[in-house]
C-alpha cells in the first residue's frame, strides 16, 4: 500500500488544486508516493472516524467565519475598521457551537478521495428542521472565493455596504449562493459567470451570479441562520479532511493507493 510522502510535491498540489475545485493527477505524480515501512500503520481504517476539530473558523476559512459573525447579535461594531480590530472577540463570539470534535464516516473519505482523483467538487447532503428541509453543501473554486471577496471590497468602496452587519449578512449570502447545490429537491448552479464586474468600452457588465444572492436576500431569516450554521460544519469537515492528506491512519487503504 502507498503513501504520500509528508511535504511531497503531490501533497502540495493536491491541496492546491482542491482549492482550485478540480484536481488532475498525472503518472509523474504518482512517482511521489511511497511504501510504508511500518504495517502496522497501513491497516485498514474502517468505519467512522472520530477526530479532534479546529474550532476557530477564522484558521479553517476566513470568509466563512466572517459570515458566521452576520448572527452575533447587534453589539457589533459599526463599521468594517472597528471589525477588524475586534477580530479576535468577534471569532470567539461566531465558533461557539462549533463542535470540538468532528465524525467523518467511510463513506465521506471515500466519497472525498473519489473527488481528488476525479476533479469533481465535493458535496456532502444536510437535513433541517426534523428532514423538513433538505439538499446538499458544495465545495467552491478559488477563483469563486476571488470573486466573492472582489464584488465585497467594490460594494464597500461604492459605499453599498455602511456596517458590519450588512458585510457578514452579505457575505454569507454569498457563500451560500456559491455553495448550497442542492434545496427542497431543487438543485442550484454555481456561481454564474462573468464571475467579476467587467467594462468594454462604455459597456459594464456585473457579475451574473448577483442574481443568485438575491435569492438568498429574500429568504427566512431563521431558515438562512440554520442553514449557515450547518454550511460551518460542512466546512470545517472538508477542511479536516484536507489537512489530513498525508495522514495514512486516516484514510481507508482502498482509495489511497
Amino acid at each position: 500500500m502507498a503513501t504520500v510522502k509528508e511535504g511531497s510535491k503531490l501533497a502540495s498540489k493536491v491541496k492546491k488544486q482542491l482549492a482550485e475545485g478540480k484536481i488532475n493527477l498525472s503518472s509523474a505524480d504518482l512517482a511521489d508516493f511511497e511504501s510504508p515501512e511500518d504495517t502496522d500503520k497501513n491497516q485498514p481504517v474502517v468505519g467512522d472516524v472520530t477526530t479532534e476539530a479546529p474550532t476557530d473558523m477564522r484558521k479553517i476559512d476566513p470568509m466563512v467565519a466572517t459570515g458566521g459573525e452576520a448572527n452575533t447579535g447587534a453589539k457589533l461594531a459599526n463599521t468594517i475598521k472597528q471589525a477588524s480590530e475586534n477580530a479576535d472577540k468577534l471569532t470567539a463570539m461566531g465558533i461557539t457551537m462549533l463542535p470540538a470534535q468532528v465524525i467523518v464516516t467511510e463513506e465521506e473519505r471515500e466519497l472525498f478521495l473519489d473527488c481528488i482523483v476525479t476533479g469533481k467538487r465535493f458535496e456532502l447532503p444536510f437535513s433541517l428542521f426534523d428532514g423538513k428541509i433538505t439538499g446538499k453543501f458544495r465545495s467552491r473554486s478559488q477563483e469563486e472565493s476571488n470573486a466573492i471577496l472582489a464584488r465585497l471590497n467594490w460594494e464597500v468602496e461604492q459605499k453599498k455596504i455602511y456596517n458590519v452587519m450588512e458585510y457578514t449578512g452579505r457575505l454569507r449570502n454569498m457563500l451560500l449562493a456559491a455553495q448550497v447545490a442542492e434545496i427542497r429537491n431543487t438543485k442550484l448552479v454555481p456561481l454564474m459567470t462573468p464571475l467579476y464586474r467587467t467594462q468594454a468600452g462604455d459597456t459594464i457588465t456585473e457579475p451574473g451570479w448577483l442574481s443568485q444572492v438575491a435569492t438568498w436576500t429574500s429568504e427566512h431569516e431563521g431558515l438562512v441562520s440554520a442553514l449557515y450554521r450547518e454550511f460551518q460544519l460542512f466546512e470545517q469537515k472538508y477542511v479536516l479532511m484536507v489537512n489530513n492528506a498525508t495522514n495514512q491512519n486516516f484514510w481507508h487503504p482502498a482509495g489511497s493507493s
